[in-house]
């Protein structure tokens, strides 16, 4: 999965932490529609916690969170 890679890609550093954020969102979701729901557990947890550090008065629920939450942390010429 595409996914995966670029999960690999972005969480190798503290700068891409919003773009790895994004990432285990996604993921979260498209696992979630697949079935694959340990998996997808595993990534929510990992997108929440990502985005807390990046985002720490926001104190929403991962399922609050919209793929626009994720988008505005991105600078422009990563997305």
């Amino acid at each position: 999965m595409l996914l995966d890679q670029a999960s690999r890609i972005y969480g190798g550093s503290d700068y891409f932490k919003p773009e790895h954020a994004r990432v285990c969102y996604k993921r979260w979701k498209v696992l979630g529609e697949l079935g694959r729901q340990e998996d997808a557990e595993k990534s929510a947890s990992q997108a929440l916690n990502l985005y807390e550090t990046i985002q720490p008065d926001d104190t929403r629920e991962l399922e609050a969170l919209t793929d626009s939450d994720f988008d505005k942390k991105i600078m422009f010429w990563s997305r």
